[in-house]
């Protein structure tokens, strides 16, 4: 469902980034492999030029990939699901919580078919008769699924299309025309507006203690691509959980 994304110049908060450099506001332009501590993020709005209004897909990362039920209430992809039990050192399955191993980690999916055919599959994880968490894969550029995060507290949007909140330390969210940093910018996005996601990249993976980072595709006029750590789910009332994440890092 679109979203009409509303029209903001003035950034809210007090961080000054340089508005052309990083992948949301302003300066902070992320290293291809930092990552930080993980959690979540919501939304925004897209302000600025009109460069390019040609739909951007999500760069050598095969979108078509086919889903099929499986690994609990959600779906699953091949690759994805057998990525998720490396990575996870885990079983997907209705069976798994009556293996003979009392020690077997059972995985259990949250995602739809189309969220997963547009780069993210989500999974919890969990012990037998334990606790459990969300582990997160994403689709990077070449088509391979890598951790993106693990978490108790999830605050990124997972379900996609979907709707995130714009956190980006009051400088606004640089709209890019490609899922890089470099690449061409195309709007400004205001903090605090709430915009949609349709697709998911993972550009510099996580690993089991910190998240990390990627870009979501924006259905905007014009349409980009948006850094994920200046977005957050748009259920979270404000930015301050993606805050004291970002801090803690």
């Amino acid at each position: 469902m679109p979203l009409r994304v509303s029209i903001f110049a003035l950034a809210s908060f007090a961080l000054t980034l340089a508005a052309c450099s990083g992948g949301g506001g302003g300066g902070a332009t992320p290293a291809a492999t930092s990552a930080t501590s993980a959690a979540s993020t919501p939304a925004a709005s897209a302000t600025g030029g009109a460069v390019s209004t040609a739909s951007a897909g999500t760069p050598g990362a095969g979108e078509t990939a086919a889903a099929t039920p499986g690994g609990g209430s959600g779906a699953t992809d091949p690759a994805a699901l057998a990525a998720a039990e490396s990575i996870f050192h885990g079983v997907a399955g209705a069976d798994c919580a009556q293996a003979a191993d009392p020690s077997t980690t059972c995985l259990q999916s949250l995602s739809t078919a189309e969220t997963i055919a547009a780069g993210i599959s989500a999974w919890k994880v969990s012990a037998q008769g334990g606790s459990s968490y969300t582990g997160v894969l994403g689709r990077a550029a070449d088509g391979s699924w890598k951790l993106w995060f693990s978490s108790q507290d999830v605050i990124w949007q997972l379900q996609l299309p979907g709707t995130m909140r714009v956190c980006a330390d009051g400088q606004g969210l640089n709209l890019r025309k490609t899922a890089a940093t470099t690449g061409e910018r195309l709007a400004s996005i205001a903090d605090n507006e709430i915009v949609e996601g349709d697709k998911f990249v993972l550009t510099e993976p996580g690993t089991p203690t910190q998240h990390g980072y990627g870009w979501y595709h924006l259905p905007t006029t014009p349409d980009g691509w948006a850094y994920s750590k200046f977005l957050v789910d748009s259920t979270q009332p404000n930015c301050d959980a993606r805050n004291r994440l970002e801090a803690s890092g």
